[in-house]
């Protein structure tokens, strides 16, 4: 990663305090943008948040153990995730994340064919099939309960990187099981 701070060189940069390692943050206050949006710092995974506190409330009637795991270091190795689908070795997992749209600048339409406004994102593979391989049957289970719902969504085959769910789905032998479904 390329953090700009403003030297001039390697030294410069380490007179400012700022090494090869240095944990950085972004300084983004919260703003009104146009058309009802917003932009803030780490909204991806506060979103992500947002909505796995939302569903557990609306899962109060479930018959089922559900846990909610709020992972770190996605970024640098999927780490929480591990740990986390290795410690419990769930029988499905979800997980939250954000996607790159095919209509934002400097990404082309053939690099992502999501689009802003259109629906939530559903993955069906990403990082052209290195990762996680949704099974069909948790598909249709996500496309049935969007569509009973009245929920717009869109089909995602991501290009680039991993989630979460690539690592919880590699980490143990999870066996999916169509009863579930």
């Amino acid at each position: 990663m390329f953090i700009d701070v403003g030297a001039t060189s390697r030294e410069d940069a380490g007179k400012m305090g700022v090494k090869i390692g240095t944990p950085l943050t972004l300084d983004t206050e919260f703003k009104q943008l146009g058309n009802d949006r917003v932009t803030g710092k780490a909204f991806d995974n506060r979103a992500g948040c947002a909505m796995l506190i939302r569903g557990l409330r609306e899962m109060a009637d479930v018959k089922a153990t559900a846990h909610a795991v709020f992972t770190v270091q996605e970024e640098v190795g999927l780490k929480g995730a591990k740990t986390s689908a290795f410690g419990l070795n769930p029988d499905v997992a979800l997980a939250t994340d954000v996607s790159y749209t095919g209509d934002h600048p400097g990404i082309e339409k053939k690099q992502s064919a999501i689009e802003l406004g259109k629906g939530h994102s559903v993955t069906v593979s990403d990082a052209e099939g290195c990762g996680i391989i949704v099974p069909e049957s948790v598909l249709r289970w996500l496309k049935e309960a969007a569509e009973s719902n009245n929920i717009p969504y869109q089909l995602e085959v991501g290009a680039g990187g991993t989630t979460d769910a690539s690592a919880i789905h590699l980490t143990r032998a999870v066996e999916i099981v169509d009863r579930f479904f």
